[in-house]
């Protein structure tokens, strides 16, 4: 009986450590994603700004 009761236990620790690792390995496949999107989309933003600024300052000048 323990030892069912044993191998019980090293099965659900084993499902759990698994569970855990594909939840970490989603939420950083998920992370690196939603970084890659915002870097995307702010990028051209950040460039537009530069490009204005550089055409306002030749404008100054």
């Amino acid at each position: 009986m323990a030892t069912v009761f044993g191998v019980c236990r090293v099965v659900v620790l084993a499902m759990v450590l698994v569970g855990v690792v594909f939840i970490v390995h989603g939420m950083t496949v998920v992370c690196v994603l939603v970084l890659c999107h915002e870097f995307l989309t702010l990028l051209p933003q950040a460039l537009g700004l530069f490009d204005l600024r550089l055409l306002g300052a030749v404008a100054l000048s």
